[in-house]
């Protein structure tokens, strides 16, 4: 009984490998284009290439240096702009799999590192990714000359669009809508 439970035990480990192996091998190089749609905006046009490791950690192409730099290789900005590249990467390619017409990101990301310029460009980069026909933001700081269909913004506890006239009492421009229902 033992010796069954061991073989059943390794068959159960093999049969995990092999769906990871498949798995990686169908998205990964799907990432990789996701993210070389991105990569150079979100670094300012310093880095254009980047793949992604045996352990899906991004790696980018430094034309100076001629080889590939791990993460902790690079500035803080530009770190940062790579874990955006990848999130909104992953977001794309999940959303293309199982939504035909793409569905939202709700990204909820510190851009703290960014300064204003940088954050124009990744929030414009991120428009250039397929199946992501509408990306939510969380910031603190909204930028000028970014193309938002809306800005809303939250004061003194109360909500309202940029360009209302008044703010209006939280939620009042809300209205929760149970899942399956218009």
């Amino acid at each position: 009984a033992k010796e069954t439970a061991l073989e059943d035990h390794l068959l159960a480990l093999e049969l995990i490998e092999a769906t990871i192996a498949a798995i990686r091998l169908r998205s990964v190089p799907a990432l990789n284009e996701a993210l070389r749609l991105i990569i150079g905006p979100v670094t300012g046009g310093s880095y254009r290439e980047v793949r992604l490791s045996e352990g899906l950690r991004p790696e980018i192409f430094a034309t100076l240096k001629g080889d590939f730099l791990s993460p902790s290789e690079l500035s803080g900005a530009v770190r940062s702009g790579v874990e955006v590249a990848v999130a909104a990467a992953m977001a794309s390619l999940f959303s293309r799999s199982r939504y035909p017409d793409g569905q939202f990101l709700l990204l909820d990301y510190s851009f703290s590192l960014f300064d204003e310029e940088r954050l124009k460009k990744v929030l414009n980069g991120m428009s250039s990714l397929p199946g992501l026909p509408q990306v939510f933001c969380f910031l603190q700081h909204v930028p000028e000359e970014v193309p938002f269909a809306a800005v809303w913004r939250i004061e003194e506890g109360k909500v309202r669009r940029e360009g209302a006239p008044e703010p209006s009492p939280a939620g009042e421009e809300f209205r929760e809508t149970p899942w399956g229902e218009g």
